[in-house]
């Protein structure tokens, strides 16, 4: 049983040593293009508003 859970350990660790780096890498992608669609999306609320603004106005 031991040679079991000490070839689990070595595949888990394996498995870790092989996916953690992109893993890693794609949550930080996602966290930083998430601030990047949050910004854009508010200036093209912005933008929009400033043209309902003009609109108005004329």
């Amino acid at each position: 049983m031991m040679n079991n859970q000490g070839e689990w350990i070595a595949a888990f660790s394996a498995a870790i040593g092989n996916y953690g780096f992109p893993i890693a890498v794609a949550v930080y992608l996602l966290i930083s293009f998430q601030r990047k669609i949050d910004d854009l999306t508010q200036s093209v609320n912005e933008l929009r508003q400033q043209i309902k603004d003009e609109g108005r106005s004329r």
